[in-house]
Order: structure tokens, then sequence, then C-alpha cells
């Protein structure tokens, strides 16, 4: 934590804070926003965060990723479009260097680019730079960095070559910064049948694989976990035996399939969704049931749970966006059916909206969460809902909390009932690993009036309702809305399981946020050296409250700055 003494300044019921536009990309940039925050109280400011050292860049090197160990370290991966060397920089709590190392990237990403001249060679160094498509995992105190060799690789290295097209490479570095290599080949390809591979993750020497293969002309569907231990270096397949998916009928199009929701030590999570598998009732009358069941290593069922969530009397789980599927259909495999003359997806995966699930790696409980409307009203959302599970379906904690009028009367249609107000709106959650706290933000866009905008509602680690704040955009200003990313045990292109999760930073501090975001407050509103330079934050958290701030200023070359915060 800083070493500063704090001060304390009070806020009055209402603090204006500049409005801003998500991207949630390495750059964002954004209109200014003119924002709105109704929490009383005050705030406790602390000195800007404490320089612990500089990282000087190459002029084509980047930070391709960053990691969290167990033991709290922070390991910083240095992609370069130049070469396939990537520099492994190993950080302590204290933001010290403890050891660097190499892996190797085989493959680049060669981005294309719309624009022309200067702007689409920048574009494509950039995109030639990063880490894509090496994915990056750990287990305990280990790295782990998973690319899939292809044909352009293979080719170049001739008939001799080490690697095959479709092999799974893995590098390893330990603890100590010391490296070795294992390739697997692809597994063999079975006739009339599609592999799908749902998730990766690794633990103790071993990448763990699973997959969906379907037949459909013998109407066969089955999971499968592929294991590929370094230490032996063979392939092995263990068919894994899910709950078998509802027949699928003319009414029933919701997408009931099993996904993955995220790996911890020895235990894996699959989640569902489920409706219209009931003979008796009507599939409009059955409750939706949201289903957990979690796995060993060797693929066999250890538990789980179901629950239709216990929600408050006359209400339910509604919609909360169409735009944009949820974890669960982001996995979903598209299968074309034919009514008529026109060719619609086997399933609605619209119904992404109604509840969404969350890993909580260092506790293994699991968060369902989302919107409700009152019985019979699906699209007007009244409020949220939270529920913590552990793994035996025990509810650790709940809450069902009303949406403030005034916070609704601010953008009316933003809470409207609609298709169109439904199509036209996202939702967001993250969990801040500082306080733990909750975060939902719900963005409604131009075309539902009043210009787009971003609610915020905070919960703390207790799920008690902390306030909301709103942020509109505005023409008449011009700001940036600061990304700061939460750094995790993992670096993924791809998404996979329970995510990072990163949070959009203005330039005022509410009174609900950590103590921590003042001082990084602080330096994000230090001048940039240049006009064109765009500050972007990764914290990881190295005890209650506390962590190492990396701040990048240009995507490529530069310096990478670390702060204790």
């Amino acid at each position: 934590m800083p070493t500063a003494c704090p001060i304390t300044i009070p806020l009055s019921p209402t603090t204006y804070v500049p409005k801003t536009y998500q991207m949630k990309l390495f750059i964002l940039l954004a209109a200014g926003l003119l924002a709105t925050a109704t929490f009383p109280g005050a705030i406790t400011v602390f000195a800007q965060p404490t320089p612990v050292q500089t990282i000087s860049l190459d002029p084509r090197e980047m930070l391709g990723g960053v990691v969290h160990l167990t033991n709290q370290n922070t390991v910083l991966l240095l992609s370069n479009s130049e070469t396939p060397d990537v520099r492994v920089r190993t950080l302590g709590p204290d933001g010290q260097t403890l050891w660097e190392a190499k892996l190797t990237r085989f493959q680049q990403i060669k981005g294309g680019s719309r624009r022309s001249g200067l702007f689409a060679e920048a574009e494509e160094e950039t995109s030639s730079s990063t880490l894509a498509p090496v994915q990056v995992y750990t287990s305990g105190n280990d790295l782990y960095a998973v690319e899939i060799i292809s044909e352009n690789v293979a080719r170049k290295q001739g008939k001799g070559g080490e690697l095959k097209a479709g092999q799974v490479l893995v590098q390893h570095l330990n603890e100590k910064g010391q490296l070795d290599r294992a390739a697997f080949d692809a597994p063999a390809e079975i006739k009339r049948v599609d592999r799908r591979v749902l998730s990766t993750y690794v633990e103790d020497g071993v990448l763990y694989r699973i997959t969906e293969e379907r037949n459909e002309r013998e109407d066969m569907a089955q999971h499968v976990l592929e294991k590929y231990p370094m230490a032996t270096r063979k392939m092995e397949r263990v068919l894994l035996k899910l709950p078998e998916t509802p027949e699928r009928t003319r009414m029933n199009v919701f997408y009931n399939e099993w996904g993955y929701l995220g790996h911890r030590a020895g235990q894996t999570y699959m989640f569902r969704r489920l409706k219209g598998h009931g003979k008796k009732e009507s599939f409009r009358d059955m409750p939706m049931e949201y289903q957990i069941l979690t796995l060993d290593n060797n693929g066999a069922t250890t538990g789980g749970f179901t629950t239709t969530l216990g929600l408050e009397p006359k209400t339910q789980p509604a919609y909360s966006a169409y735009s944009m599927p949820q974890l669960q259909e982001q996995q979903h495999l598209y299968k074309a059916v034919t009514r008529g003359k026109y060719i619609y997806d086997e399933y609605d995966v619209s119904s992404g909206g109604i509840g969404e699930f969350f890993l909580d790696y260092a506790t293994g409980e699991v968060l369902i969460f989302g919107e409700f409307s009152k019985d019979g009203d699906f699209g007007n959302q009244e409020g949220l809902f939270v529920r913590r599970y552990d793994v035996s379906g025990k509810v650790v904690q709940q809450t069902q909390t009303l949406y403030p009028k005034e916070m609704k009367a601010t953008a009316p249609n933003a809470f409207a009932g609609s298709e169109l107000a439904g199509a036209m709106r996202s939702y967001m959650f993250s969990l801040d690993p500082l306080d733990g706290s909750l975060e939902f933000g719900i963005r409604k866009f131009g075309m539902m009036g009043g210009g787009g905008g971003l609610f915020r509602v905070r919960l703390d680690k207790d799920l008690k309702y902390l306030g909301y704040s709103y942020q509109e955009k505005d023409k008449s200003t011009k700001g940036l809305l600061t990304p700061v990313n939460y750094v995790s045990p993992f670096w993924l292109y791809k998404r996979d399981g329970t995510d990072t999760v990163s949070r959009l930073l203005g330039s005022k501090i509410n009174s609900f946020d950590a103590p921590a975001y003042a001082a990084l407050e602080k330096l994000r509103l230090q001048p940039a050296a240049k006009a064109s330079d765009k500050k972007e934050y990764y914290l990881s958290p190295t005890g209650a409250g506390s962590g190492l701030l990396l701040e990048r200023i240009t995507v490529l070359g530069g310096k990478l700055s670390v702060y204790k915060i």
C-alpha cells in the first residue's frame, strides 16, 4: 500500500464525473462523458503509487501478456515482431525482478489493415508483435505456453523438421525459470466426426482439453477429456459421462448444451442452463434450471448441483441483452436447420441473456447473476440478483436488489421490455480482486434515445448495495476512458471459461471504489509526454487491498512502469 498518509475528501450526494464509451481493446479511446454519481459520503485519497522500476522495451516489442502466480509473483511476457523469442520477466510482490527467461513463439499473426500507408504498417506491426496465437496457463507457480503448430511453420522446417502441422506444443517454465518442451501429435481424425475444443487447462505438467465430438449422420454427440502428460508425451482419451442434452423438438429451441466454466486444482467445472426436458409440463411453463457439474482430472464426476435460483415471489430472471451471447452461448456450435425457404440456427442462442455464470477461482464458489423482472413482464428489468453457491449447491450469499427509481428515470428506455431495448443494450460484470466487490455494467446504445451511456452498479463483498453511477456520452467534452485490467492466472486470446475482467477508469473516483483506485487516479491524470500516448493499466493483486500496477503508455516500444499500490 502507499506509504504517504491519506486525506479524506467529503463528497456531496451528487458528484459529476466525465462519462465514457467503452471499447475493450488494448488501446481504448472514447468520447468525453458527463457522469452523475449518487454516492453520499467520503472517499480516502492516497498519495501517488510508489514507483518500483521502469522496464525499457525494444522499438518493436510490446507487453504480449501478463499472468499472476500462486506465490503472488507477476510474470510479464514481452513479444516482438522481429524475433520469435519472447522475453519472460518475473516480478516479486515488491515489484522487483526475480528472474528472466525466454520462450519461443513459433508463429506470428500477420494482421491486415483496411487503412493504407503508415497507418496500415503500424497496425500490421502491432498485430505481428502480439503473443497470439500462444495461450498462457499457470499451475501453482509454473507457467505453460500452449501453441498449435500451423502447416506454414511445419513446411518451413523442411522434411527433417522436428515439429509437425497440427501438433500441440507445450513449453513449461518452472518457478526458477527453467524451460522444457513437449510436442504432441494432433488427434487422429475420425470419419464424419466434427471435433471441437471446448476448453484447455494445465495442471502439474499435464495439458487437458475437453472436446465435443459430433456425427450428425448417426445422431452421435459425446464429450472427451484429452490428457497430454509432458512426462510420457502420449495423449490419452477419456470419454466423459455427462448428463444428456434434452431431445430437440419443434418447441424446444432453447440452448441446453454443456459449457466449460473453469478449472481449479483437481476440479473442472461444467455448466448449462436447462429447459424443455420435462415430459408432462409445457415448454413455456417449465422453470429454467441452472446446473453445475464438477469433474476430477480423470473425468469422473465429483459433484454438482441444480438450482432454479429461488428468486422472490412473483419475480423471474429477465433478458439482459440480446446483442452479446454469454459464456455458454459463445461455446455454441452452429447447426443449420432448413424450414421452408429459410435456414436457421438449430438453437435460439439469444437465451444467453438470462442469467450468467462466473467461477470465483479464489474460493471455488460459483456465482449466478443477472437481472429480474416481474412475472409476466419478461423484459422489463426491475433490478439485479446474485446467488453465490459452494460446489455442493449450498447458498453462501444471495441478494435481489431493486434498481433505484432515480436510476431508471435517468434513461427509462434502458430498462424497457421491448425487443429493441433488449437488442440495444449489453450487460457486463467484474469481481474486484482488491476488495472483493462486484460491479455490474449496463450499457445502452444511442438508438434507445438520449445517446449512449453506461450504468455502473456496485455491491460490496457481502453483496450489500453500495450505489450506482451513470456516464452518458457528451459531445461537448473530450476525454479518455482508461482500462484497468485485472491480472489472472492465464492469458488467453480466445475466451475459455470464466474470463479475466477489467474496469474502466474515468476522471473521478466514486465513494464505493477501493482506496487504491484513488492512488491510481493521481497517476492516470498526470500529463502524457505525447498527445498520442494513451495509458492502460494492469493490476496484479499481492495482498488484501494491495497489488502491483503496470502502466503502459504506448503499445509498441517505450517503457513499462511498475508501481506498488
